[in-house]
């Protein structure tokens, strides 16, 4: 047991290592600045405003011309946490709990795999390092990616918690940054579990599939009311 939370303790650590040297250094956290200070944390802003209460800030976008469902994440649950969080806090605990998130997810998919505590320590370091840079895009699709793959490999019965876990997930995943990654999981289970339950994991597929319908609904009502704003892209 010591040897589990030692391997956490010391990943976890290396994972914020970025986080205590630029504190140290500069006195402030450095930011990869691409897509957070000019398009993340403007939208955040305006959806926490909403949250709110200030159901104009919306106009602050093109002189008003966009609607509230032009806004991607406006109905992500984690959109709640703008109620109690100033936008500063809010972006700092999002992109730590986004990076746990994907650390833990891809140590349980790791722990399956190697049965070995630091490897897998080690390796969900690396991987949430490698994707943090995508990881600051719309929701936790890369980041509970791992645990998903494992549901479909390694647990044989679903049970009542894991349809509650994996709709709320869903919830927090972008349709359009994460949804065709996600799918993609399939046939990677295949080739690691030639066995693979299919109808367990089309099972966990549908219902990631209502909640991320759910929560990216502004995104249908961008296609049915509006032209879309980057139509060519």
């Amino acid at each position: 047991m010591k040897s589990i939370y030692y391997s956490h303790i010391v990943g976890l650590i290396v994972l914020f290592l970025y986080y205590f040297f630029s504190y140290s250094i500069f006195g402030k956290i450095i930011i990869a600045p691409h897509d957070n200070l000019d398009h993340a944390t403007v939208i955040d802003s305006v959806i926490s405003k909403i949250y709110n209460g200030d159901f104009d800030a919306i106009s602050i976008f093109l002189g008003g011309s966009l609607k509230w469902y032009f806004l991607e994440e406006i109905l992500f649950p984690i959109n709640f946490l703008h109620l109690i969080l100033e936008i500063k806090t809010f972006y700092f605990v999002e992109d730590i709990l986004k990076k746990i998130i994907s650390y833990f997810c891809f140590y349980i998919l790791a722990r399956k795999i190697t049965n070995n505590y630091f490897h897998s320590s080690v390796s969900a370091v690396l991987y949430t390092s490698v994707t943090q840079m995508f990881i600051t895009t719309s929701g936790l699709g890369l980041a509970v990616m791992p645990y998903l793959l494992y549901l479909m490999i390694s647990v044989k019965h679903l049970k009542s918690k894991h349809y509650y876990l994996i709709f709320f997930l869903g919830l927090n995943i972008s349709i359009v940054h994460g949804y065709l990654a996600l799918i993609l999981i399939l046939p990677l289970a295949k080739i690691i579990n030639e066995s693979l339950n299919y109808k367990k994991s089309l099972q966990i597929i549908l219902i990631l599939s209502i909640g991320i319908i759910l929560s990216n609904f502004p995104l249908f009502l961008v296609s049915a009311f509006e032209e879309t704003h980057r139509a060519d892209f």
